[in-house]
């Protein structure tokens, strides 16, 4: 990666999450449907289920287009990778700030913020302004934290997958 391709990787990266946060709503509101077809789901116990889906598909899916693209790269430069990453971040953080961290784009920020203010009363169909608005930018921040180094670790391990791979081609024993 050369200095220049920073801001078409960042590009990239914040269509990631994008489209990270659109799979993990879509997949949240599948299995809790499926959920619902066998046992009657109450608000509380569909809100839990929700927001672990939201986690586990948003981060998931971050860690494999990361792994992928540093697979398809075969070079890491960390520096450069962590500066395209965390404007990506902070860009989709600010986006965040706009849309109310809307779980359509943001995964479980709202979610996460609602069961920290709210506890047991809160549900997935509560409104956002019932949420701190300072909650809300501290589990963004944690989000988009957490979102960086996701990317930058899966990224190393998808390049350190393909320079092995590659070796046992060659039948070189470099790593």
């Amino acid at each position: 990666m050369k200095k220049r391709d920073i801001p078409v990787y960042a590009v990239l990266h914040f269509l990631n999450f994008v489209i990270a946060g659109v799979a993990a709503k879509l997949f949240a509101n599948i299995a809790v449907k499926i959920l619902d077809l066998f046992i009657e789901v109450d608000f509380f116990v569909g809100s839990v289920v929700h927001m672990a889906v939201l986690f586990l598909v948003f981060f998931g899916l971050l860690a494999f287009l990361a792994y992928k693209g540093g697979y398809r790269e075969g070079v890491f430069d960390s520096a450069e990778t962590l500066m395209s990453v965390s404007v990506a971040s902070l860009v989709h953080f600010l986006l965040g700030l706009l849309l109310s961290f809307t779980p359509w784009l943001f995964g479980a920020v709202r979610d996460a913020s609602g069961f920290f203010s709210m506890g047991v009363n809160y549900n997935d169909a509560s409104r956002v302004d019932e949420i701190p608005f300072a909650l809300l930018c501290v589990m963004g921040v944690a989000m988009e934290l957490l979102s960086v180094a996701i990317s930058f670790v899966a990224g190393k391990v998808g390049v350190r997958a393909r320079l092995r791979d590659r070796d046992e081609l060659m039948g070189e024993k470099n790593l």
